[in-house]
């Protein structure tokens, strides 16, 4: 589920947004969510379709009409996409070591003292393993 709590993480998760693919199309999903294809260039990276929060600039151009003279666009990325950043052989794996990290994050606590969608839990478990990061609720902390 696509909230305002993943879009926030997704939006902080600096490393993960370098990591995006170029769009060239978008087609407007719900809200501020467009579902983008991608430009040539990552055809052959498997990436597929993505999914962004987009939020256009507009400004008047005195004549009583309204231009966008940019875009802020920020990737959602997949559960898909996420596990293949894992670079995990098998997607079993990838869940075996998903339900370890959940373990020790109920065995702290963790999980009860913020509110998680399924993609949450996915962007928090790679910025973990690959970044060493852990989302407090507002932006993401360096672990030790």
């Amino acid at each position: 589920m696509i909230d305002e709590t993943f879009i926030k993480q997704c939006e902080k998760a600096e490393k993960i947004q370098a990591l995006r693919p170029k769009f060239a199309t978008r087609i407007h999903m719900f809200g501020n969510i467009y579902l983008c294809s991608h430009q040539t260039e990552y055809a052959g990276k498997g990436w597929g379709g993505s999914y962004f929060h987009c939020t256009d600039h507009i400004e008047d151009d005195g004549l009583d009409q309204q231009l966008i003279t940019g875009t802020t666009a920020i990737w959602l990325p997949t559960q898909a996409q996420l596990q293949k950043m894992l670079g995990y052989r098998h997607p079993m794996s990838a869940g075996k070591n998903l339900g370890r990290w959940l373990e020790n994050l109920r065995a702290e606590d963790y999980l009860d003292k913020l509110e998680w969608s399924m993609e949450s839990l996915w962007l928090a478990f790679v910025m973990k393993e690959k970044y060493g990061n852990t989302w407090d609720g507002e932006t993401w902390i360096k672990g030790d």
